[in-house]
């Protein structure tokens, strides 16, 4: 498989589990996933490459993402998500301790809709690079995407 059908693959598949996301359903850990495949994907630019420092920054901000969620949690994302997904039965203003913290499960909710934000702009610029277009329907076999429509 070359390298832009791996990065097609990916950056559909992000968008697909976005589109297709109900509330409620941990997916943070999966779409880390695919967007460090997506980076990884990527041939390693050189130093010297106009789209070197943009790349760099991309892989760093993913793998401090995995492995601190937000900056006022510090703490690896797949725990988050596991404790905020397993606590949704409960008020949303329970609170919950993480490393000697305590923060209401709403609170953490709003951080691990933050690092989705976070990573979706990190896809977007990746795509931006390769002029692929953001899906907007995903059915089976057809897809829609930005330049389907028309306004």
């Amino acid at each position: 498989m070359s390298e832009l059908s791996l990065i097609q693959f990916n950056f559909t598949n992000y968008f697909a589990i976005i589109i297709n996301h109900r509330p409620f359903n941990p997916i943070h850990t999966i779409l880390i996933k695919l967007v460090q495949s997506l980076i990884d994907s990527e041939n390693e630019p050189k130093p010297s490459d106009s789209n070197y420092e943009e790349w760099k920054s991309n892989k760093e901000k993913v793998e401090w993402i995995n492995k601190n969620t937000h900056e006022k949690i510090m703490f690896p994302l797949p725990i988050v998500e596991l404790m905020v997904f397993r606590n949704l039965g409960h008020s949303v203003g329970k609170e919950i301790s993480i490393d000697d913290k305590d923060f209401q499960l709403i609170d953490l909710y709003r951080y691990l809709d933050d690092v989705v934000s976070e990573l979706t702009k990190i896809v977007i610029s990746i795509g931006r690079r390769y002029n692929l277009e953001i899906p907007l329907n995903i059915h089976g076999r057809t897809t829609t995407t930005t330049s389907n429509i028309t306004i």
